[in-house]
Protein backbone atom coordinates (compact mmCIF):
# COMPACT_ATOMS: atom_id res chain seq x y z
CA UNK A 1 0.00 0.00 0.00
CA UNK A 2 1.35 3.44 -0.94
CA UNK A 3 1.88 6.33 1.43
CA UNK A 4 -0.99 8.19 -0.25
CA UNK A 5 -3.42 5.29 0.29
CA UNK A 6 -2.39 5.00 3.96
CA UNK A 7 -3.31 8.66 4.52
CA UNK A 8 -6.65 8.13 2.81
CA UNK A 9 -7.45 5.13 5.02
CA UNK A 10 -6.59 7.10 8.18
CA UNK A 11 -8.77 10.03 7.12
CA UNK A 12 -11.66 7.73 6.22
CA UNK A 13 -11.53 5.90 9.59
CA UNK A 14 -11.41 9.17 11.51
CA UNK A 15 -14.29 10.54 9.46
CA UNK A 16 -16.47 7.47 10.11
CA UNK A 17 -15.62 7.58 13.83
CA UNK A 18 -16.49 11.29 13.95
CA UNK A 19 -19.80 10.71 12.17
CA UNK A 20 -20.63 7.87 14.57
CA UNK A 21 -19.81 10.02 17.60
CA UNK A 22 -21.81 12.93 16.19
CA UNK A 23 -24.82 10.72 15.57
CA UNK A 24 -24.65 9.32 19.08
CA UNK A 25 -24.50 12.83 20.60
CA UNK A 26 -27.29 13.98 18.31
CA UNK A 27 -29.60 11.12 19.37
CA UNK A 28 -28.87 11.62 23.07
CA UNK A 29 -29.33 15.38 22.81
CA UNK A 30 -32.58 14.95 20.92
CA UNK A 31 -33.87 12.52 23.56
CA UNK A 32 -33.14 14.71 26.53
CA UNK A 33 -34.33 17.89 24.83
CA UNK A 34 -37.54 16.39 23.46
CA UNK A 35 -38.62 14.49 26.52
CA UNK A 36 -37.04 16.88 29.03
CA UNK A 37 -36.15 13.87 31.06
CA UNK A 38 -33.92 13.56 33.99
CA UNK A 39 -31.98 10.59 35.21
CA UNK A 40 -34.44 8.11 36.53
CA UNK A 41 -34.14 5.29 39.01
CA UNK A 42 -36.88 3.29 37.31
CA UNK A 43 -35.99 0.21 35.33
CA UNK A 44 -38.72 0.60 32.73
CA UNK A 45 -37.60 4.14 31.95
CA UNK A 46 -34.05 2.97 31.33
CA UNK A 47 -35.47 0.11 29.21
CA UNK A 48 -37.39 2.58 27.05
CA UNK A 49 -34.28 4.77 26.81
CA UNK A 50 -32.24 1.75 25.68
CA UNK A 51 -34.85 0.78 23.09
CA UNK A 52 -34.87 4.33 21.75
CA UNK A 53 -31.12 4.65 21.57
CA UNK A 54 -30.65 1.13 20.15
CA UNK A 55 -33.45 1.48 17.65
CA UNK A 56 -32.09 4.79 16.47
CA UNK A 57 -28.33 4.29 16.51
CA UNK A 58 -28.09 0.61 15.48
CA UNK A 59 -29.21 1.20 11.85
CA UNK A 60 -26.96 4.24 11.64
CA UNK A 61 -23.96 2.39 13.04
CA UNK A 62 -24.72 -0.59 10.73
CA UNK A 63 -24.76 1.78 7.78
CA UNK A 64 -21.45 3.29 8.88
CA UNK A 65 -20.02 -0.25 9.33
CA UNK A 66 -21.19 -1.13 5.82
CA UNK A 67 -19.45 1.97 4.46
CA UNK A 68 -16.28 1.00 6.35
CA UNK A 69 -16.51 -2.53 4.94
CA UNK A 70 -16.95 -1.23 1.41
CA UNK A 71 -14.02 1.12 1.96
CA UNK A 72 -11.92 -1.81 3.13
CA UNK A 73 -12.88 -3.86 0.08
CA UNK A 74 -12.03 -0.98 -2.24
CA UNK A 75 -8.68 -0.46 -0.56
CA UNK A 76 -7.87 -4.17 -0.65
CA UNK A 77 -8.81 -4.30 -4.34
CA UNK A 78 -6.59 -1.33 -4.99
CA UNK A 79 -3.77 -2.99 -3.07
CA UNK A 80 -4.16 -6.20 -5.09
CA UNK A 81 -4.07 -4.20 -8.32
CA UNK A 82 -0.92 -2.47 -7.19
CA UNK A 83 0.61 -5.81 -6.21
CA UNK A 84 -0.26 -7.20 -9.64
CA UNK A 85 1.29 -4.17 -11.31
CA UNK A 86 4.43 -4.52 -9.18
CA UNK A 87 4.59 -8.22 -10.00
CA UNK A 88 4.24 -7.48 -13.72
CA UNK A 89 6.99 -4.85 -13.46
CA UNK A 90 9.17 -7.33 -11.58
CA UNK A 91 8.62 -9.91 -14.31
CA UNK A 92 9.51 -7.35 -16.98
CA UNK A 93 12.66 -6.38 -15.08
CA UNK A 94 13.54 -10.06 -14.66
CA UNK A 95 13.01 -10.66 -18.38
CA UNK A 96 15.20 -7.64 -19.22
CA UNK A 97 17.84 -8.91 -16.82
CA UNK A 98 17.75 -12.34 -18.42
CA UNK A 99 18.06 -10.79 -21.88
CA UNK A 100 21.01 -8.71 -20.75
CA UNK A 101 22.65 -11.75 -19.18
CA UNK A 102 21.97 -13.76 -22.34
CA UNK A 103 23.46 -11.02 -24.54
CA UNK A 104 26.45 -10.78 -22.24
CA UNK A 105 26.92 -14.55 -22.39
CA UNK A 106 26.63 -14.49 -26.18
CA UNK A 107 29.15 -11.66 -26.37
CA UNK A 108 31.56 -13.56 -24.13
CA UNK A 109 31.07 -16.73 -26.17
CA UNK A 110 31.70 -14.80 -29.40
CA UNK A 111 34.75 -13.15 -27.85
CA UNK A 112 36.12 -16.50 -26.68
CA UNK A 113 35.48 -17.95 -30.13
CA UNK A 114 37.31 -15.07 -31.81
CA UNK A 115 40.24 -15.42 -29.43
CA UNK A 116 40.37 -19.16 -30.05
CA UNK A 117 40.30 -18.53 -33.81
CA UNK A 118 43.13 -16.00 -33.50
CA UNK A 119 45.22 -18.43 -31.46
CA UNK A 120 44.57 -21.19 -34.00
CA UNK A 121 45.43 -19.03 -37.00
CA UNK A 122 48.63 -17.79 -35.35
CA UNK A 123 49.70 -21.37 -34.73
CA UNK A 124 48.52 -22.54 -38.17
CA UNK A 125 50.39 -19.90 -40.16
CA UNK A 126 53.49 -20.27 -38.00
CA UNK A 127 53.46 -23.99 -38.79
CA UNK A 128 53.10 -23.21 -42.49
CA UNK A 129 56.18 -21.00 -42.21
CA UNK A 130 57.99 -23.82 -40.43
CA UNK A 131 56.89 -26.23 -43.18
CA UNK A 132 58.32 -23.88 -45.78
CA UNK A 133 61.57 -23.69 -43.83
CA UNK A 134 61.73 -27.50 -43.72
CA UNK A 135 61.06 -27.66 -47.46
CA UNK A 136 63.95 -25.28 -48.15
CA UNK A 137 66.25 -27.51 -46.10
CA UNK A 138 65.48 -30.56 -48.24
CA UNK A 139 68.52 -31.22 -50.42
CA UNK A 140 69.52 -33.69 -53.11
CA UNK A 141 72.71 -34.37 -55.02
CA UNK A 142 76.41 -33.89 -54.47
CA UNK A 143 78.17 -30.64 -53.73
CA UNK A 144 78.64 -29.81 -57.40
CA UNK A 145 75.01 -30.63 -58.28
CA UNK A 146 73.27 -29.90 -54.99
CA UNK A 147 69.68 -28.70 -55.29
CA UNK A 148 67.38 -27.44 -52.51
CA UNK A 149 63.70 -26.91 -51.77
CA UNK A 150 61.04 -27.75 -54.33
CA UNK A 151 63.61 -28.69 -56.93
CA UNK A 152 65.12 -31.13 -54.43
CA UNK A 153 61.65 -32.62 -53.87
CA UNK A 154 61.37 -33.26 -57.60
CA UNK A 155 64.81 -34.88 -57.72
CA UNK A 156 64.11 -37.05 -54.67
CA UNK A 157 60.87 -38.31 -56.16
CA UNK A 158 62.54 -39.10 -59.49
CA UNK A 159 65.32 -40.83 -57.57
CA UNK A 160 62.80 -42.95 -55.66
CA UNK A 161 61.00 -44.01 -58.85
CA UNK A 162 64.19 -44.65 -60.86
CA UNK A 163 66.24 -46.49 -58.28
CA UNK A 164 63.64 -48.17 -56.04
CA UNK A 165 60.46 -48.83 -58.03
CA UNK A 166 62.25 -49.88 -61.21
CA UNK A 167 64.64 -52.72 -62.06
CA UNK A 168 68.42 -52.22 -61.69
CA UNK A 169 70.40 -49.09 -61.05
CA UNK A 170 70.99 -46.02 -63.16
CA UNK A 171 67.47 -46.31 -64.52
CA UNK A 172 65.30 -43.39 -65.48
CA UNK A 173 61.60 -43.01 -64.65
CA UNK A 174 60.99 -42.68 -68.41
CA UNK A 175 62.12 -46.25 -69.22
CA UNK A 176 59.59 -48.73 -70.70
CA UNK A 177 57.07 -50.48 -68.42
CA UNK A 178 58.95 -53.82 -68.36
CA UNK A 179 61.67 -52.21 -66.18
CA UNK A 180 59.19 -51.66 -63.33
CA UNK A 181 59.79 -54.07 -60.43
CA UNK A 182 57.06 -56.74 -60.30
CA UNK A 183 56.99 -56.60 -56.49
CA UNK A 184 56.16 -52.88 -56.62
CA UNK A 185 52.88 -53.54 -58.41
CA UNK A 186 51.45 -54.22 -54.95
CA UNK A 187 51.55 -52.16 -51.79
CA UNK A 188 53.74 -54.66 -49.95
CA UNK A 189 56.58 -54.21 -52.42
CA UNK A 190 56.17 -50.43 -52.34
CA UNK A 191 56.52 -50.45 -48.55
CA UNK A 192 59.76 -52.40 -48.76
CA UNK A 193 61.29 -50.12 -51.40
CA UNK A 194 60.12 -46.92 -49.72
CA UNK A 195 61.67 -48.10 -46.44
CA UNK A 196 65.02 -48.53 -48.21
CA UNK A 197 64.66 -45.11 -49.85
CA UNK A 198 63.68 -43.41 -46.56
CA UNK A 199 66.46 -44.99 -44.51
CA UNK A 200 69.20 -44.21 -47.05
CA UNK A 201 69.78 -40.62 -45.86
CA UNK A 202 66.52 -39.39 -47.42
CA UNK A 203 64.69 -39.67 -44.11
CA UNK A 204 66.83 -36.99 -42.47
CA UNK A 205 65.25 -34.01 -44.20
CA UNK A 206 62.06 -35.68 -45.49
CA UNK A 207 61.26 -37.00 -42.01
CA UNK A 208 61.23 -33.53 -40.51
CA UNK A 209 59.20 -32.21 -43.44
CA UNK A 210 56.54 -34.95 -43.10
CA UNK A 211 56.33 -34.55 -39.31
CA UNK A 212 55.62 -30.83 -39.61
CA UNK A 213 53.10 -31.49 -42.40
CA UNK A 214 51.36 -34.05 -40.19
CA UNK A 215 51.10 -31.60 -37.29
CA UNK A 216 49.62 -28.91 -39.54
CA UNK A 217 46.81 -31.25 -40.63
CA UNK A 218 46.41 -32.55 -37.08
CA UNK A 219 46.03 -29.00 -35.76
CA UNK A 220 43.20 -28.34 -38.21
CA UNK A 221 41.54 -31.64 -37.36
CA UNK A 222 41.70 -31.32 -33.57
CA UNK A 223 40.78 -27.64 -33.15
CA UNK A 224 37.11 -27.79 -32.18
CA UNK A 225 36.49 -24.04 -32.52
CA UNK A 226 37.18 -24.12 -36.26
CA UNK A 227 33.97 -24.55 -38.24
CA UNK A 228 35.34 -24.50 -41.79
CA UNK A 229 38.23 -26.94 -41.46
CA UNK A 230 38.26 -27.60 -45.22
CA UNK A 231 39.21 -23.95 -45.83
CA UNK A 232 42.43 -24.30 -43.85
CA UNK A 233 43.14 -27.72 -45.36
CA UNK A 234 42.83 -26.12 -48.79
CA UNK A 235 45.29 -23.41 -47.76
CA UNK A 236 47.75 -26.12 -46.81
CA UNK A 237 47.16 -28.06 -50.03
CA UNK A 238 47.85 -24.90 -52.06
CA UNK A 239 51.38 -24.84 -50.62
CA UNK A 240 52.27 -28.29 -52.03
CA UNK A 241 53.97 -28.89 -55.36
CA UNK A 242 53.15 -31.78 -57.71
CA UNK A 243 56.18 -33.77 -56.61
CA UNK A 244 55.46 -33.14 -52.92
CA UNK A 245 52.01 -34.64 -53.48
CA UNK A 246 53.60 -37.73 -55.04
CA UNK A 247 56.00 -38.16 -52.12
CA UNK A 248 53.12 -37.63 -49.66
CA UNK A 249 51.22 -40.43 -51.42
CA UNK A 250 54.05 -42.95 -51.16
CA UNK A 251 54.86 -41.88 -47.60
CA UNK A 252 51.18 -42.33 -46.62
CA UNK A 253 51.01 -45.92 -47.91
CA UNK A 254 54.31 -46.80 -46.24
CA UNK A 255 54.83 -47.92 -42.66
CA UNK A 256 56.00 -44.39 -41.86
CA UNK A 257 52.65 -42.74 -42.59
CA UNK A 258 49.89 -45.34 -42.93
CA UNK A 259 48.83 -45.16 -39.27
CA UNK A 260 48.66 -41.42 -38.60
CA UNK A 261 49.34 -39.45 -41.77
CA UNK A 262 47.20 -41.43 -44.23
CA UNK A 263 43.82 -41.04 -42.41
CA UNK A 264 44.22 -37.25 -42.26
CA UNK A 265 45.43 -37.03 -45.87
CA UNK A 266 42.31 -38.95 -46.94
CA UNK A 267 39.95 -37.03 -44.64
CA UNK A 268 40.97 -33.61 -45.96
CA UNK A 269 41.64 -34.77 -49.53
CA UNK A 270 45.18 -33.44 -49.51
CA UNK A 271 45.99 -35.36 -52.72
CA UNK A 272 43.03 -33.89 -54.61
CA UNK A 273 45.25 -32.23 -57.24
CA UNK A 274 47.85 -34.96 -57.58
CA UNK A 275 48.74 -35.53 -61.22
CA UNK A 276 48.10 -39.13 -62.16
CA UNK A 277 50.67 -38.90 -64.93
CA UNK A 278 53.39 -38.41 -62.33
CA UNK A 279 52.57 -41.78 -60.76
CA UNK A 280 53.74 -44.85 -62.68
CA UNK A 281 50.73 -46.56 -64.21
CA UNK A 282 51.61 -49.79 -62.35
CA UNK A 283 50.60 -47.97 -59.16
CA UNK A 284 47.46 -46.25 -60.46
CA UNK A 285 45.20 -48.85 -58.88
CA UNK A 286 46.85 -48.28 -55.49
CA UNK A 287 46.43 -44.51 -55.86
CA UNK A 288 42.78 -44.89 -56.85
CA UNK A 289 42.15 -47.18 -53.88
CA UNK A 290 43.85 -44.68 -51.56
CA UNK A 291 41.75 -41.84 -53.00
CA UNK A 292 38.55 -43.79 -52.44
CA UNK A 293 37.98 -44.96 -56.00
CA UNK A 294 38.48 -41.55 -57.63
CA UNK A 295 39.03 -41.78 -61.37
CA UNK A 296 40.85 -38.38 -61.53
Amino acid sequence: MSKFDSKRVTKSVLLIAAIGSLLALTVLSFYFLWFQGELSDKQDVWGSFGDFVGGTLNPLFSFLALIALLLTIVLQTRQLEMSSEELALSRQELALTRNEVSRSADALTSQDKNLALQRFENTFFNLLKHLEACRKEVSHGSKDRLVLGRHAMEKKYDHFVSFYLMQGSGRSSQLPDFSFKPSCHEIGGIKQEYKKFYESQNGDDLGQYFRVLYHVIKLVDETAQIENKVFYANLLRAQLSRFELCLIFYNSVSQFGEEKMAPLVKKYNILKHIEKSKIKKENHHILEEFMGGSSF
